[in-house]
């Protein structure tokens, strides 16, 4: 562990030295055009990550005051004056010398005595003069594609520390692992290691997922088979995060890394839950064609959607990206039918258990070429399936009344796409809103190119707002999300939340469903 620590000193080192040395000379000859102010928020926010991936609380304080200023004057909201070139090179200043006692003892020091009061304070003053901007409606489409971090070399420094420490903390399942002295010693550094490069990354989600695998790992002592199993499922969650960065960040961020002792039991896990599910759909085969209307069979379609998805994050942990191709199908569909939306339909047992069998195979198969091997028979599988769900999820539709169909047609102006995948019990909904006035929004989104984008919008669309259906969008080879939804906030409401959760309209964007003039 002494070696891993002293790599990441002598990263942190090359680091912060490279970019304050950058900030430095910005701020001798500083330029108040964009690029320049774009580069002087960016070595600050860098600084301000690699300090709290280190536990350096007086570097990143300082650096998250400079930056919250360059980030007013990066908006137009202030000039770049002179009075604050000197502030800021003074704590440019101030950070290269905490910088030298991080470096030569490994240690935070207090800052100088008033610098933090002084940044603050012209924030504050900065900020009361910003004038409420006028409120802009996004573009209906992506500007161009955000990165997962827009400071490469801060992504590389917390790459580095995942790759070094997920080996160290999977041994934790190691079948001689005791937990004692300095085992404990390692698996307590990587567990603290991993949230702090997550925190200073900003990757909370991450940051969440190891907070719960502490939680779940004794401070001494071997670990009990339930808290093996919490652990097994941490991992996964972990694998597809770790993937997640990795495809997004182009950085090599462990997910090879792994224990094969976790992968071992990931595999006996997938094993299991085959075989549940192949007995569940055997179970609803032999009942016939309506299955669905005894409520043991609404629970056993409940169950399958809840072990597609298990098996789902299993295939993603074994196999590359993205691991399973069926799986989420028969998640969304079982879910549907547990939840009565839908009839059980024999045709589609049969799909779902080729599906499975098929998956089976590829998950067991030592040869790495199999899956491609297999991209004709998935492509093919999963043409018949959908062929399948359009036709009895159209059959079921019809069981709402044309009239009510015609009047939501002529009442709103709904993308066909989204409405041609509005479930029986959505569609209710969204005649019920439509009678007491709600609005209906189209909302396009790139949830997995930014963490906070996602917590935010998932937020919104729980407290502000009720959603009647989503769909899955390519845009330029990646997938986007577009939900349908309604709300009874004021458009010009909705319009500033959502800029308000993506400022530049990259990721989230909202077009409101005109009402038709007779219905206003």
């Amino acid at each position: 562990m002494d070696d891993l620590v002293d790599k990441l000193w002598i990263h942190f080192a090359e680091e912060t030295r490279s970019h304050l040395s950058n900030l430095e000379s910005l701020l001798a000859d500083p330029a108040a055009d964009t690029e320049n102010i774009n580069q002087l928020f960016r070595g600050m926010h860098s600084v301000k990550g690699l300090a709290r991936a280190m536990d350096m609380r007086s570097m990143e304080d300082i650096a998250y005051g400079c930056e919250n200023i360059l980030g007013l004057i990066r908006e137009g909201k202030a000039g770049l004056e002179t009075s604050i070139v000197e502030l800021l090179a003074s704590a440019v200043t101030e950070l290269k010398r905490l910088r030298e006692i991080a470096v030569s003892q490994h240690e935070n020091s207090a800052p100088e005595h008033d610098l933090l009061e002084r940044i603050a304070r012209e924030f504050v003053a900065m900020a009361g003069q910003v004038e409420e901007p006028e409120e802009k409606e996004p573009e209906n489409r992506r500007k161009r594609k955000r990165r997962i971090h827009d400071d490469q070399g801060l992504l590389d420094f917390f790459a580095s520390i995942t790759k070094d420490y997920i080996p160290v903390l999977t041994n934790v399942l190691d079948p001689g692992y005791e937990g004692n002295g300095r085992e404990a010693d390692r698996i307590s550094g990587a567990l603290h290691g991993m949230q702090q490069a997550s925190e200073g990354i900003s990757f909370f989600r991450m940051m969440e997922n190891v907070g719960r695998m502490e939680e779940v790992i004794p401070s001494s002592g071997p670990l009990d088979q339930d808290s093996k199993t919490k652990l097994v499922n941490l991992f996964i969650e972990l694998k597809s995060m770790i993937n997640h960065i990795e495809t997004e960040g182009e950085v090599d961020a462990g997910s090879g890394d792994f224990s094969p002792v976790v992968e071992s039991m990931v595999r006996d896990m997938l094993d299991e839950k085959f075989y549940e599910t192949l007995v569940l759909l055997d179970h609803l085969e032999k009942q016939g064609q309506d299955a669905h209307m005894e409520e043991g069979n609404l629970l056993a379609c409940e169950r399958i959607s809840v072990l597609a998805k298990s098996i789902k994050d299993c295939m993603g942990f074994v196999l590359p990206a993205p691991g399973s191709f069926v799986m989420p199908v028969l998640e969304d569909v079982y879910n549907r039918i547990g939840r009565g939306e839908l009839p059980v339909n024999r045709e589609f047992i049969g799909l779902s258990r080729e599906a499975v069998t098929l998956e089976k195979s590829l998950a067991e198969s030592p040869d790495p070429n199999k899956l491609s091997d297999s991209e004709e028979t998935i492509k093919n599988l999963l043409e018949r399936i959908n062929e399948n769900i359009f036709q009895f999820d159209h059959q079921h539709s019809v069981k709402i009344e044309e009239s009510m169909a015609r009047d939501l047609l002529s009442e709103v102006h709904i993308k066909q796409e989204l409405r041609d995948v509005i479930a029986p019990e959505n569609m209710k909904d969204l005649l019920e809103a439509l009678g007491k006035g709600w609005n209906v929004f189209e909302i396009t989104t790139h949830l997995e190119s930014s963490e906070e984008v996602a917590v935010a919008f998932s937020d919104w669309a729980q407290n502000r707002a009720k959603v009647i259906t989503n769909r899955t969008m390519i845009i330029d080879d990646e997938s986007w999300f577009e939900f349908l939804v309604v709300t009874e906030s004021p458009p010009e409401v909705v319009i500033k939340e959502i800029s308000d959760i993506d400022p530049e309209g990259l990721l989230l964007q909202a077009r409101q469903c005109p009402r038709a003039e007779s219905s206003r």
